[in-house]
């Protein structure tokens, strides 16, 4: 199994980790080349099932099979998938999430002592060795929920029927020329799905063909702007307007985009891992 494409992260990718682990290795028993495997849906289906059952199989278990009758050319696939092989398999992706949250405790300016409890949500967390780092990490009371892999799904259920609104805890600003700031969202806006707001600004000093957009949620840094513009403006005009539009969409993500008047192209950013918060509404307002 390949440690390349690491991009999906959640359960999903161990899952899809498992399922090309089989693969290979029902290829290599019936000496078939990998590429010239084409497969009928409703194999491809059975061995997702099998591939999310055998993982969590093995949160309980050293040891699992997964099989699936007929899966090519009349043979059936069956392979045993060991705890030990699959979590060397998953080490890399774990090792960088847990560098992640390490970050992130250290950028609220904590150190993992000062973490007093720890709770593990998500059908990861019940997988051994991601417990087994977690105790090694922080040497404190951590919990691990028997419905683990349906808590987040009750939470949001909860946001929906008692009408939670996030609402950001920080204002998100630009930097100015003269080293002022100006915001775009203010702090405590409540987030849509669509909120945004255009802006026209003018690039103070375009000698080397850019204006540099600094975008920041509160004192944190997030992002940089490259904006193409004219290297030359002829008087009066001397500076370029630039129209700028942020967008926070659905999945709080800001989208920013900037062009220069002059200019076909527009430079673009996007900044993600907002700080937000939720805010419950009353009852009165929730029935209007």
């Amino acid at each position: 199994m390949s440690n390349a494409d690491l991009v999906d992260k959640a359960g999903d990718y161990f899952d899809k980790k498992i399922r090309a682990y089989c693969i290979t290795k029902f290829c290599e028993s019936h000496n078939y080349q990998l590429d010239h495997l084409e497969l009928l849906n409703s194999k491809k289906d059975k061995l997702d099932v099998d591939s999310e059952r055998s993982k969590i199989d093995l949160s309980d278990s050293l040891k699992t099979d997964v099989s699936v009758v007929d899966f090519f050319n009349d043979q059936d696939l069956m392979v045993q998938l060991r705890r030990e092989d699959f979590e060397k398999d998953i080490k890399p992706v774990v090792d960088e999430a847990f560098t992640k949250l390490l970050n992130s405790v250290h950028s609220a300016g904590l150190s993992e002592s000062e973490i007093d409890h720890v709770l593990m949500i998500g059908g990861s967390s019940l997988i051994p060795l991601v417990q087994e780092k977690m105790r090694d990490k922080f040497s404190v009371n951590i919990e691990t929920l028997q419905n683990a892999d349906s808590i987040i799904a009750e939470g949001a259920s909860l946001v929906s029927y008692y009408s939670f609104k996030p609402f950001l805890v920080n204002p998100i600003q630009i930097k100015l020329y003269d080293n002022s700031d100006y915001t775009i969202f203010e702090k405590s806006t409540i987030l849509t799905g669509n909120n945004s707001k255009t802006i026209t600004l003018f690039c103070t000093d375009n000698r080397d063909g850019e204006a540099r957009l600094i975008v920041s949620e509160g004192d944190e840094r997030k992002s940089v702007m490259n904006i193409p513009v004219e290297r030359g403006i002829p008087e009066p005009f001397k500076h370029e307007r630039i129209e700028c539009n942020f967008q926070i969409d659905e999945n709080f993500i800001i989208n920013a985009s900037g062009k220069g008047a002059t200019q076909d192209f527009a430079g673009k950013t996007q900044i993600h891992e907002l700080r937000y918060g939720l805010m419950i509404q009353s009852e009165k307002n929730r029935n209007e």
